[in-house]
């Protein structure tokens, strides 16, 4: 319960936060990535709540807001986070690959 909290207060300060920085794709870039990473640990490591979900209620409530975004800032956010998650998925096929052989 304490993850769905933390997630849904973060997000709420979040997309008040996007609206005040709306043309600004380095500041959005920094925001969206440090949100991600503070809900994360704030969550594991500070309440011994999930993460995950925590992670999940925010990305879901911010998620909603990119229509709100400019055609321009809403490709440069899905771009990044795209590769993000491409480096996620070769970091654990490279770890699974060391710990397998």
């Amino acid at each position: 319960m304490s993850g769905l909290l933390i997630g849904f207060v973060t997000a709420q300060v979040l997309v008040f936060v996007m609206h005040a920085i709306y043309s600004n794709t380095t500041s959005m870039l920094t925001l969206t990535f440090a949100a991600a990473c503070l809900v994360y640990h704030t969550a594991n490591k500070f309440v011994n709540a999930s993460g995950v979900i925590a992670l999940f209620v925010l990305g879901f409530i911010t998620g909603g807001e990119r229509q709100s975004l400019s055609t321009e800032m809403e490709n440069f956010l899905l771009t990044f986070w795209s590769f993000v998650g491409y480096l996620v998925n070769c970091t654990v096929c490279v770890l699974a690959g060391f710990f397998t052989v």
